[in-house]
């Protein structure tokens, strides 16, 4: 915090002097929303644009000299008008003026080689800021109570978005370096108010913050934290879900290890998260069998630890020590020590705590007396099972047995039955020529040894469940741990545990155990080794003992390594062990189709893939497909996070990748990769084609592709249907799409963006719209397809809109019109004209209402219906914002006719929407709801969730103007928390504006206020007229 507060600036006056606010100064110098000069509240005329720049850019640099080179560098960047020294003295001597009505001019000084601004104490609005943020910082950890009354004092100096009204080339950085002191004072805030539980204050301040900052990880955690508290474990979870799908759908990243594990202890209800004032007790201690474990320690009858002695045999048939004359083993040498066979445990074991408590209460308990863990290549199912024996032992006094199958030793074929049964009569004591030749003796005499002894047995590494049944001696007081890396699901009556990966705190702490201090001065690279890695414990060992025998090597240096695709595997290995020989070698042990399989779903650019897609990739029926998937699934080289779908690990996926390229012809590949392509493009035009009948609401949904391609069929029965496949397939066609290999395959990705637009646009996913249109535009752009591009535009141009950056709606809108004349294509000129009259909408309607007629008219000349009805709704509602009812109504009658006909009940939502305003214009409330009410009802049928916030927006202003301000606010949180759901600022600032002016009929002047600050902030940051309103009503709430 302090570099950032530098790289502002902090002036020479003591602190004690800062924090001073003489309630006599009334003039202030604002940097921190609109740049100006207030007296007495009020804005002292006479600056113009240029003049705010410099006056903010002095502001910013206060008590130091800025010269006429640091000015124009800053105005201007490396490209200065040639008036460039004339404007900033001209900008200056407005200044000056300025200053000189308020009183202050002595504040600004000419110096020899530039100029300085020097405000008094208490005069600028950041110099404020800066003192309480610091001051509350040092006071955060003494006196948080008063911290906290500092910060939010603090943040009320803030007046919407820094240097508002100002634009210039320094402005960009400086903007996004304010605007992260700002964040970083909310979080400060949260952090102290969940420390002194107001949790409540938390959900109430947090949320706007984190829709504007979508991405931003502490905000996500301390409202999942703050909901957690409340009581709102649902909604917590849907918080971190939320941030989750935003990193990935943006960024390509997943969360932090942290958040993680903030978001698996919200999970699990973990007690450590709930609220204990600062005297509280401290929490027990875990339960002593669980410290056990986590140390490596048994504890003894005495309470005490007892480390067994760990003889670990030669070969299975090694001898054992303590052996009676008469072949039966007492379970003790000669020293009365318990005799164990048990592999050496290794020391830095982290983590598993759960698997553990489980697989405890099994093999403590009557549940059974076989149980089975099994788990992927390099998870760590061999040290699980040697921690718990090891741990165990004591509760097992007559022998402690292991017996490795080796099912998949690389070199070596599975065992023997006979001789795993030799070996292990031999580890329980029976003598060489008391065990019988034949495989059927040896087990029955395994049987009669074993079932009423104390022993616990660990079978390793089996192939299969028949290599397993032979050595089970049915029931008694021993128990056996068998670990494979397929799920033996016919093993009868054992308890079954299949492991997970890492969680990402324990990986960090094995990869710590291991590298030492290194990994602590770079947590970061650590966390990208960790996630290169996958979290997969083999992996993370071969990582970080590497990193631990090479002193030269930094984190990030083996980060890097890592991070080449190519060489990633190769890195993951030593001379005895690694990941690609483990990999291959469970690659071995399936069948030639379910290789196959595996091999192409490493061509797969998406997470996760369902028994059609697979089918598409492989050219098999989508029956046999599944079947294939599930025998993979259980073999674990495929995981299932959720029924119908399955996913690879990530280094598991380059196996596969690098086995099809070293095991198929590039003609296969491509061939394969084409097929899927299809099968995504036709399916996602199933699904929008049934919830959009009317051609995606403008235009028709493009088809790809040159010769038909024979594969299996998705089609839907319902829009339910529908939108479940979109919603599950959304991240995948995202990945597509920016795949590498989508330069080869064009047109895929601008025809899947197009199809895509109104699905996204309805659903509120505007971060994977603007991701999926981006990459169409460079597409279209690499291919040179003019009216492709127009498209893109427009969708973009449509994407900004939603989002509120209408600077940017207008760049695109303009590039898209621009473009579709270039191309000489009319529906792509039509489709601009409509999107750009959006673009023009709030600041100016009567253009919006002539970029609707114009596309009206083209729409019409290509006898686009859709594109006809959607022009008509706006026009329609262009004229009931100037009051032109009866031409509004029959605008939209004719709209809702052409919707109607087309089969689209989602266009029918959005005329119902914009006729509920033209009722209540003419003072016919009742119908007016009855509009919206039907829109709504269409739009939780349907979830359409974009039209919704507007529906409930419209039922808030019929219940303010029939006089219900109790129904209003109903209406408008519910439109408000929808509108923060989707990230529509614009209906959110009206819901507030909402909002605000139904807790004033109330008399709930406080949050009246607080809601009107907030939706003016938003209506100017979005330069639109209704901010007067805002302005008003917050006047008037004093």
């Amino acid at each position: 915090m302090r570099a950032l507060i530098d790289s502002l600036y902090i002036g020479d006056v003591p602190n004690e002097q800062r924090l001073m606010v003489d309630v006599r100064v009334t003039v202030r110098l604002t940097v921190l929303g609109p740049v100006g000069v207030m007296v007495d509240e009020r804005a002292v005329p006479g600056l113009a644009p240029r003049h705010r720049a410099v006056l903010a850019y002095l502001l910013l640099n206060a008590r130091a000299v800025v010269t006429v080179e640091q000015l124009t560098d800053a105005l201007w960047g490396p490209t200065p008008p040639d008036t460039a020294r004339s404007q900033i003295h001209h900008a200056i001597t407005a200044v000056r003026k300025v200053l000189r009505s308020a009183g202050i001019a002595d504040i600004l000084h000419t110096r020899a080689n530039g100029y300085l601004i020097h405000p008094a104490p208490g005069q600028c609005d950041l110099d404020d800021f800066a003192a309480e943020t610091a001051t509350a910082g040092r006071e955060s950890a003494a006196d948080p109570e008063a911290a906290a009354r500092r910060l939010r004092t603090a943040l009320r100096l803030w007046c919407g978005r820094p240097l508002a009204d100002v634009k210039a080339d320094y402005v960009p950085d400086t903007r996004a370096r304010l605007e992260d002191r700002r964040l970083r004072a909310v979080e400060l805030l949260a952090e102290l108010d969940l420390a002194g539980g107001r949790h409540d204050h938390v959900i109430d301040e947090l949320p706007p913050h984190l829709a504007a900052n979508p991405l931003r990880e502490k905000l996500a955690a301390h409202l999942s934290l703050a909901l957690y508290r409340a009581g709102r474990q649902l909604d917590a979870l849907a918080t971190a879900r939320s941030y989750r799908t935003h990193l990935v759908e943006d960024q390509g990243l997943d969360p932090s290890s942290t958040f993680d594990d903030l978001e698996h202890a919200i999970l699990r209800r973990d007690p450590a998260l709930d609220y204990r004032p600062a005297d509280a007790p401290i929490d027990p201690p875990r339960p002593a069998a669980v410290a056990a474990y986590s140390s490596g320690l048994a504890p003894d009858a005495s309470g005490a630890t007892f480390d067994a002695d760990r003889v670990a045999p030669g070969h299975p048939g090694a001898g054992v020590a303590g052996i009676h004359s008469d072949g039966v083993d007492s379970g003790r040498d000669h020293a009365g020590m318990t005799v164990s066979f048990l592999p050496y445990d290794i020391p830095d074991f982290i983590g598993r705590t759960e698997d553990i408590e489980r697989l405890d209460v099994w093999l403590t308990g009557n549940e059974a007396e076989v149980t089975a863990i099994d788990g992927m290549a390099g998870i760590g199912k061999t040290a699980l099972a040697v921690r718990l024996a090891h741990a165990l032992g004591e509760r097992f006094p007559e022998g402690q047995l292991f017996i490795d199958l080796q099912g998949h030793t690389p070199g070596k074929d599975p065992l023997d039955i006979g001789i795993a049964l030799g070996a292990l009569l031999r580890q329980l004591g029976v003598a060489d020529d008391a065990i019988p030749s034949g495989e059927a003796d040896r087990a029955a005499l395994w049987r009669a040894r074993l079932r009423d002894r104390r022993v616990i047995v660990v079978v390793d590494n089996a192939v299969d469940t028949a290599q397993v049944r032979p050595l089970l001696a049915g029931r008694g007081a021993h128990r056996v741990i068998v670990t494979s890396r397929r799920r033996l699901l016919d093993l009868d009556g054992a308890q079954s545990l299949s492991m997970e990966l890492l969680a990402p705190a324990d990986a960090v702490e094995l990869f710590r155990a291991i590298v030492g201090e290194r990994a602590d001065t770079e947590p970061l690279a650590a966390l990208d080794v960790l996630q290169l890695c996958g979290f997969l414990p083999l992996a993370i060992r071969i990582a970080a003992a590497r990193l631990a025998h090479r002193p030269q090597w930094t984190v990030e240096y083996l980060a890097g390594r890592l991070r080449d695709q190519r060489r990633r595997l190769t890195e993951l290995a030593t001379p005895e062990r690694g990941v690609a020989s483990a990999f291959a070698l469970s690659y071995q042990q399936l069948e030639p189709a379910e290789q196959r399989m595996f091999r192409l779903l490493g061509l797969h650019p998406a997470r996760d893939i369902e028994p059609y897609a697979a089918a598409a990739l492989t050219g098999l029926d989508a029956a046999d497909a599944e079947d294939h998937l599930e025998r993979l699934l259980d073999a674990h080289v495929l995981t299932q996070l959720r029924p119908g779908r399955y996913t690879m690990h990530d280094l598991l996926r380059e196996h596969a990748r690098a086995t099809a390229a070293a095991e198929e012809t590039a003609e296969a590949r491509d061939a394969a990769v084409e097929a899927l392509y299809r099968y995504y493009h036709d399916t996602v035009a199933n699904a929008v084609g049934l919830l959009f009948p009317d051609g995606s609401r403008i235009g028709p949904v493009d088809s790809v592709g040159a010769q038909p391609i024979t594969m299996p069929t998705l089609t839907f029965d319902e829009p339910a249907q529908a939108i479940e496949w979109l919603d599950a397939e959304r991240i995948n066609l995202v990945a597509i799409c920016i795949a590498p290999d989508e330069a080869t395959r064009p047109g895929y990705t601008a025809g899947l963006a197009r199809s895509l637009h109104a699905y996204l646009d309805g659903n509120g996913h505007y971060g994977t719209a603007h991701t999926m249109h981006t990459q169409a535009l460079r597409s279209s752009r690499r291919d040179g397809d003019l009216a492709a591009q127009s498209r893109a535009c427009s969708d973009l141009a449509w994407i900004a809109w939603r989002f509120g950056r209408l600077d940017e709606a207008h760049e695109f809108g303009e590039q898209a019109l621009d473009l579709a004349r270039a191309a000489a294509d009319g529906r792509a000129e039509a489709r601009a004209h409509y999107v750009f009259g959006y673009v023009f909408w709030q600041r100016d309607i009567e253009r919006a209402g002539e970029h609707y007629r114009q596309g009206l008219a083209l729409f019409r000349e290509f006898g686009d219906r859709a594109g006809e009805a959607a022009c008509l709704t706006s026009l329609g509602t262009v004229n009931e914002r100037l009051e032109r009812y009866a031409e509004a109504h029959e605008l939209l009658a004719e709209a809702l006719g052409l919707y109607r006909g087309l089969g689209s009940r989602t266009g029918e939502i959005v005329v119902l929407n914009n006729i509920g305003p033209v009722y209540l214009g003419e003072d016919r409330p009742d119908e007016a709801r009855r509009q919206h009410r039907r829109a709504l009802d269409l739009c939780r049928e349907l979830r359409f969730r974009s039209e919704e916030a507007e529906a409930l927006n419209g039922l808030g202003e019929i219940a303010l103007a029939l006089g219900d301000p109790a129904g209003a606010v109903t209406d408008f949180a519910a439109a408000v928390t929808a509108c923060r759901d989707l990230g529509d600022r614009a209906e959110e600032a009206r819901a507030l504006l909402g909002l605000a002016q139904a807790q004033q009929a109330l008399g709930q002047t406080v949050a009246a206020r607080d809601h009107s600050a907030r939706a003016l902030a938003l209506f100017e940051e979005l330069e639109v007229p209704e901010a007067d309103d805002a302005r008003a009503l917050l006047a008037e709430l004093g």
